[in-house]
Parts: structure tokens; C-alpha cells; sequence
């Protein structure tokens, strides 16, 4: 029989979520299904819609119900805006250990990748969770699913001050509840045997996961998991897909299908015959066989509908514009309305995305904080955990971040050229300007130039150190007179 040490973190014979973290799964639920795209499950199945749809023939399961994912596809943008491009991380008085463990931790957490999933999944859910974890002496930063983790805030609601982790396993054919509990300096780990929805007793953690100890002391005053939150409304993170973004999204849906209802519907003209062609019985009186698409006869004639549907057309475009500017995403960046081909189109490029580099900006401004802990964190949880590595003093980092847009060469170019024009930058700047920093190539082009540039010189002009004196050169040389 398992002796446990710790608490109860669930109590039998209760159900294993509570009505409040039910309900905030629920809302998170119906926030994935709009990022994924699963518009008929949340809006016409989930009985959220405002408008009706009716079956197509006598299947009333058969409605016609398309969907336009501009709410996923702009979460994704965002997240190719902020961290398409890896950010540079860097202590700030660069010591060579503390950045050597920089990029060490960054690439056994593939911390790019991490960092553009929490930027998606921060749009659409609000927040979105990380967990420094140790395995094998290997420290790494891991994702939480929203939907698994229960957060505690602090009075303020701002300050996360503990965490809760939740989900169901089955093994042998029971379901168990895996429960973890993140708090300052220690990680609980227990098991759950469930009875349907409620929690039946407490078992022995190995059932469910073995080799985990049931208390981990993590040995640093801080907590080991960092919640990343989307730009912020009162110090709260905020999902993009607030105000009018899925009543929107309705609506474009809706437009969309009912158009291509009625197209649909009359887009097969159907083959119309007078009655006199046929008798009692419905059978062609000549006895002739006629084809469907035999119009040679004059009884004979084709049902065609020509009706217009402009206001129906624009009133789509106007409902998807509507989306974007909720969503405060430029159409040129989503493919609508062309992109940049000359210096003229690309300012106005510029132009049309700074309302959305502005979004960015303030998504970065929450984002920052969370990178900059958990790069802490993970040093942290290193130099006490990590094995064969040598210790080192944890520093404050800074970060540099990309915009994600685009670079335009030719504007980059006009650039260069003005300010070498004005002497307010040096050849070796605007070199390691055009090659993006690299030293090695940087120095090459420098040498290149001096070389072709000292030999279109004249020979007066010339070093020098790298005349010949000819007199030297040639032993046979006759000494001139000295006068």
C-alpha cells in the first residue's frame, strides 16, 4: 500500500474540474475551434449563429454552411510578425558563460519554435503557459495546452502566483487524472482513479507515470512556470477575437454560403419541353428519343437564371474588411489587394501595416517580460540541475526584435546611398548593412575594393611602400652620377 506525503490536491467522490475551471475550458474550447477554422461546429452546430440555414433536399443534415478562416490565418500572421525571425537574446554585459548558456538553452528548448507557438496560441486563447522542466541533467522550456493548465493570480489578478496542471490518461482500461502542482520552489506530482467525472481515491503515482518523484524540489525562489500573455487590456491578457470579431465572422460565413447556395442552385439550367410534345402517359408522341441537351426543337428550351448578386458580393467584402479592421490586420498582408512591385507601391506598403505594426509592437511589449523569465528561469533551474556544465552567474538579458516585414533592397539601397552621400556612415557600416552583419564577408568586400582601387591608381599615385626600386631590382643597373 502507497504511503503518500503530501495532501490531497483533488477530494474523492468530487468532480475533478470545478464549475469555474469548466467553464473557462468551455470559452477556450470555442476560442480553438474559431482559430482552427471549425466554424460550422462552434457557430451552426453550437447553435451560435444569427442567421438560418436551410437543407438542401429532403436531408435535413445536409446544410450548406462554408467558412473563411480569417481569424486563424490572422493569429498566424501576427505570430510570423513577432517571432517569424528568431529574436537575439544576449546578457547585457555580454559575459562569454552566461551567453554560452544562452544559446545552449536555446537550442535544447528549439526556443524559435517556442516562442512562435506561444505567439499563436496567446492571440486566440489570451495566455499562453510555458514550463521549465529537467530531464536526464538537460534543462529545457515546454509548452502547456491553455486547456490543461488552472492558473492562480495574486489579489490583483495580474500576478501569477501558482499553477495547476490537469488531464486524463488511460491505462489498463481506467482513466486516472494526472495532477501537478506549480508553486515557489516546488513541483507536486499525484494520481487520481476516476469514477465516470468524479475522483474514486488517490493512487500511487507509478500507475500512471513511472520514475517521477512525487515532490521536486526545484531550488530557486521562483516559479517555473511562465505565462506569456497576448497585448494586454488593464495589465490582462486579451484574446484578438474580442468586440465584434466572431459576430463578424458569422456573418462572412453566412454571406458566403448563402451566395454560393443560390449559385449553386441555379447554376445547372434545366432542359424545359412544351406539353403538346407529350401524351397521357408522358411519352413523346413522335415516338422520337430527345436528348437532354437537344435544343434543335422549337418546343425545346433551357431554364436559365440571370439574376445579379453585386450587393450580395459587396456586402461580403464589406463584412470581411470589417473583420480585418476589428482584428487590426492590414488586407495586403493577408494577400488582398496586391503587394509591393515598385518604391512607390512599397511606401504605401508601409503605410497600409502600421496600424498593424503598432498591434505588434504592443504584443511584444507583454511578450518581452515572459521571454526574459523564462531565459532566467531555465539559467537557474541549469545551475542547479544541469549536469556537466560548468557554473556561471545568472544575468539580465536583452533582447533585439525583428518586424518581420519584408525587406525591400531598393529602399534599403536609396538609404545606404544617402547617408554615404552625407558622410554619416562608413563604408565597413553600410557593407555589414547589405550583408546582414557578416564580418567574414564583410572584410573580404573591404579588401577587394582596396585591391582594385590601388590598381587603377597611377604609379605616382601609388604606395610607396610598393614601388620597385629598379635600380635594386637589377644588379647591372648603372649608379647615376652623383652631382
Amino acid at each position: 500500500m502507497a504511503t503518500f506525503k503530501t495532501p490531497d490536491l483533488l477530494t474523492n467522490n468530487a468532480p475533478w474540474m470545478s464549475e469555474a475551471e469548466r467553464s473557462r475550458i468551455k470559452n477556450l474550447e470555442g476560442l480553438r475551434q474559431i482559430y482552427e477554422g471549425r466554424h460550422k461546429e462552434y457557430f451552426y452546430r453550437g447553435n451560435r449563429t444569427q442567421h438560418i440555414y436551410k437543407a438542401l433536399g429532403p436531408n435535413a443534415a445536409n446544410v450548406m454552411y462554408l467558412t473563411e478562416n480569417i481569424a486563424g490565418r490572422a493569429s498566424l500572421k501576427y505570430a510570423d510578425l513577432l517571432c517569424g525571425e528568431p529574436l537575439t537574446i544576449e546578457p547585457e554585459d555580454s559575459d562569454p558563460k552566461a551567453k554560452a548558456a544562452i544559446t545552449r538553452l536555446s537550442e535544447q528548448s528549439s526556443l524559435a519554435t517556442m516562442h512562435y507557438e506561444a505567439a499563436a496560441t496567446a492571440s486566440w486563447a489570451g495566455r499562453a503557459y510555458w514550463q521549465v522542466i529537467v530531464q536526464g541533467g538537460v534543462v529545457k522550456l515546454d509548452s502547456i495546452t491553455p486547456e490543461n493548465i488552472h492558473p492562480r493570480y495574486d489579489a490583483t489578478g495580474k500576478n501569477l502566483i501558482a499553477a495547476v496542471v490537469k488531464y486524463v490518461v488511460t491505462v489498463a482500461g481506467n482513466k486516472y487524472v494526472r495532477v501537478i502542482e506549480h508553486t515557489v520552489g516546488k513541483i507536486v506530482h499525484q494520481a487520481y482513479l476516476l469514477d465516470g467525472n468524479a475522483v474514486k481515491a488517490r493512487v500511487d503515482l507509478a500507475v500512471v507515470e513511472a520514475g517521477i518523484e512525487e515532490v521536486q524540489e526545484t531550488k530557486i525562489d521562483e516559479l517555473t512556470v511562465i505565462e506569456v500573455c497576448n497585448f494586454s487590456t488593464g495589465g490582462v491578457g486579451a484574446t484578438d477575437y474580442c468586440g465584434e470579431v466572431n459576430s463578424l465572422i458569422d456573418e462572412v460565413n453566412n454571406r458566403r454560403s448563402q451566395i454560393s447556395r443560390i449559385l449553386d442552385k441555379h447554376g445547372d439550367p434545366v432542359a424545359q419541353a412544351l406539353e403538346s410534345l407529350f401524351d397521357a402517359q408522358g411519352n413523346l408522341k413522335t415516338g422520337d428519343v430527345l436528348a437532354v441537351d437537344d435544343m434543335s426543337k422549337d418546343a425545346m428550351r433551357y431554364v436559365t437564371w440571370d439574376a445579379k448578386l453585386p450587393d450580395a458580393a459587396a456586402s461580403l467584402v464589406n463584412a470581411r474588411d470589417s473583420v480585418y479592421g476589428e482584428l487590426e490586420m492590414a488586407p495586403v498582408l493577408m494577400g488582398v489587394g496586391g503587394g509591393a512591385t515598385s518604391a512607390e507601391t512599397w511606401k504605401k506598403f508601409k503605410l497600409q501595416v502600421n496600424q498593424t505594426m503598432a498591434r505588434v509592437k504592443r504584443k511584444r511589449l507583454y511578450m518581452s517580460p515572459a521571454v526574459k523569465r523564462s531565459i532566467r528561469v531555465m539559467m537557474l533551474m541549469d545551475n542547479a540541475f544541469g549536469l556537466g556544465v560548468g557554473r556561471y552567474e545568472v544575468k539580465a538579458v536583452s533582447l533585439t526584435w525583428s518586424d518581420g516585414l519584408p525587406s525591400d533592397p531598393e529602399d534599403d539601397m536609396r538609404v545606404i546611398v544617402g547617408y554615404r552621400s552625407a558622410g554619416l556612415l562608413s563604408r565597413k557600416r553600410a557593407l555589414m548593412w547589405i550583408h546582414d552583419g557578416d564580418m567574414n564577408v564583410v572584410e573580404e568586400e573591404l579588401q577587394l575594393l582596396a585591391d582594385e582601387e590601388a590598381a587603377s591608381l597611377p604609379t605616382g599615385f601609388a604606395d610607396p611602400a610598393s614601388v620597385i626600386d629598379e635600380s635594386q631590382a637589377d644588379p647591372d643597373a648603372q649608379t647615376a652620377p652623383q652631382g
